[in-house]
Formats: C-alpha cells, structure tokens, sequence
C-alpha cells in the first residue's frame, strides 16, 4: 500500500446542527464543511489549534461553547456550536452535548469554550 505525502493529507471538516425530521425526531443537518490541512487529532493543543483556526474559537469577543466529535481513533467526525452567550458566560444544556453526542454515534466527545484560552493567557 502506498503513502501519500503530507502535503496530500486533509481532513473534511463537517459542522451541523440539529433539525426535526417529519416525526419530530432530532437529526444531523449540515451547514458548513471545511477543508484543513491537519489530519491528526491525537493531542490537545491540535484540537484547539484547529478550532482556533477554522472557527476562530480564539478571536471571539463573546463565549461561544463547541463540541467535536470523535471516533475511537480520534478521526473528526463533526463539530457543533452548543451555545454562543455573552461576553463571559453561556449557557450550555448537557442534554444539548449528549444529544449530539448520541446522532453521532461518537466514542469521544471534546468540548471547547472560546473563553478558556483568554483566561488561562491573563493568569
């Protein structure tokens, strides 16, 4: 089996939100897709490098509160905007994480506030 070099490699990034189906059930709509040249996920500061640069999860002025789902491998299966609040604060429902959670069908799932990396820069 061939590799392909590294400049070959991207990973798709989906972001969704959910909608009713005819029956009022929840599912998966997606709104955006991403090119991204990083295709490993396998440490923390790729994944807030990545929201930072795809969602410019570092540049709000308000909090915004992201979910990414992941497989057992760590592949990116899609992200979701959970919440978006005021300028220190949102408001984020667990039932909202695991319901998207759960349409998934994630193994892992890594939750990101905006306002994370400004607190730990003023500390």
């Amino acid at each position: 089996m061939e590799r392909k070099p590294a400049a070959e490699k991207a990973a798709k990034i989906v972001q969704y939100k959910t909608m009713k189906d005819e029956n009022g059930l929840p599912i998966l709509h997606a709104i955006r897709e991403y090119n991204y040249a990083e295709i490993e996920f396998n440490t923390p500061s790729k994944i807030a490098e990545m929201m930072n640069k795809v969602f410019q999860a570092n540049r709000q002025t308000e909090e915004y509160f992201y979910e990414a789902c992941f497989t057992t491998k760590m592949g990116l299966i899609g992200v979701f905007e959970i919440a978006h609040g005021t300028i220190d604060r949102a408001l984020v429902d667990p039932r909202e994480v695991m319901q998207k959670a759960l349409l998934c069908g994630i193994n892992c799932s890594l939750a990101q506030s905006s306002i994370w990396k400004h607190t730990a820069k003023q500390r």
